[in-house]
């Protein structure tokens, strides 16, 4: 497990106030359904359904891309009025399928239990801080719930 890089992320995600101007999508845009998504309004606009999860924030962020961690397209675009929207999904060292796994150093379960929104059942919404908490005590721990 890569604590510095967990931590980091826990770290982006509990202090909004400090990691603003750092990030693409705004926190309030927070959504566990999309790595990165921009949704086209109209013509020089900018999309009104940019959204972002736990690691797109981190995928956006200027400290991870620094790390290798970086999105599969590039997000500073807006859509074309060809696109219906933006999508981006995680990229490190060259893999997509294993980026996060790779870049956090967890395995499967883990990164199910961290940064996929069914595992945290019951919640209607999830936020930033939640994932957070989550993020932390794993570090602390080591381990995924039954």
């Amino acid at each position: 497990m890569n604590k510095v890089r967990l931590r980091k992320l826990a770290s982006v995600l509990e202090n909004y106030a400090t990691e603003k101007k750092k990030l693409v999508v705004p926190l309030d845009r927070f959504d566990m359904d999309h790595w990165f998504r921009h949704d086209y309004t109209e013509p020089k606009q900018r999309g009104c359904g940019t959204a972002a999860c736990a690691v797109g924030f981190a995928m956006l962020h200027p400290w991870f891309q620094k790390q290798g961690l970086v999105p599969t397209n590039d997000v500073t675009l807006e859509p074309s009025a060809d696109d219906a929207c933006l999508n981006a999904a995680p990229k490190f060292e060259g893999t997509i399928y294993r980026a996060i796994e790779d870049f956090f150093d967890i395995d499967e379960e883990a990164k199910r239990h961290l940064f996929m929104p069914g595992s945290y059942e019951g919640l209607w919404v999830v936020r930033p801080l939640t994932v957070a908490r989550r993020i932390r005590e794993y570090v602390k721990t080591g381990v995924v719930p039954e």
